[in-house]
């Protein structure tokens, strides 16, 4: 979906950078990629109450929250699609 403006990011709140980095270099994930630890590990939780992990945030073009998803979410997909199509 990056050809028609998708962005994504990923922020990890992994504990051991090694084992982050470890992780991103087996799964090859194509998309920026973000280690939070220690305050900004407690900053990203008081902004955005991540309670499980994956925990995703759709926003729209203005920077808007969308959706949040919680888990593996198979509404996912179909959401993205029908925000893009605005």
């Amino acid at each position: 979906y990056s050809n028609i403006g998708l962005s994504i990011s990923s922020i990890s709140i992994d504990g051991n950078k090694q084992d982050w980095l470890s992780a991103l270099e087996y799964e090859k994930m194509n998309w920026q990629q973000l280690l939070a630890i220690d305050t900004s590990r407690i900053q990203l939780n008081e902004h955005y109450a991540i309670n499980a992990i994956p925990k995703s945030y759709l926003f729209n073009s203005k920077n808007q929250l969308v959706k949040t998803f919680t888990g593996f979410d198979s509404s996912l997909e179909e959401t993205i699609k029908k925000e893009l199509s605005k």
